[in-house]
């Protein structure tokens, strides 16, 4: 009994999407992306992202929204990074947050912006720190100090 405990245990870890079957796979899509050879790194990357890896969905959104393995798709791109981030993956929340602004890969939502600036700035990221007081300034972020 305890074997077969150990053996499912070890199965669960070794092919989890989150175990370190995936963590080896990631890191090996991560030097990819590192050595610029980003085909390949989004090739390594996509079962990852398929599985719900907030990492991997942040990456292939990035790639996707900047062209890097040469082509965009800004609704993908949008798709991923937003669940990424609903994940808990703060690394993209500005990226995000330009792509609702500026309606790119769909409609614009400056609310959306201002929540992704916002949950940015948070983290002491001017960049994020002045498009939310831009987005309030306009109305659509909190209240107005009078």
């Amino acid at each position: 009994m305890q074997r077969t405990v150990k053996i499912l245990v070890m199965c669960i870890a070794l092919f989890s999407p989150f175990g370190s079957f995936a963590d080896e796979r990631l890191s090996q899509a991560i030097d990819l992306f590192e050595n610029e050879r980003f085909l390949e790194s989004l090739e390594a990357f996509r079962p990852l992202e398929q599985e719900g890896h907030p990492a991997a969905q942040a990456y292939v959104g990035y790639m996707l929204a900047k062209g890097s393995a040469g082509f965009t798709n800004m609704t993908e791109a949008r798709r991923l990074l937003q669940s990424a981030a609903e994940q808990g993956n703060t690394s993209i929340l500005v990226h995000l947050a330009d792509l609702c602004r500026d309606g790119e890969g769909g409609p614009q939502d400056l609310y959306s912006a201002a929540r992704w600036y916002e949950a940015a700035a948070a983290s002491n990221t001017p960049y994020a720190q002045f498009q939310l007081a831009r987005l309030m300034l306009l109305g659509f972020a909190g209240e107005i100090d009078q």
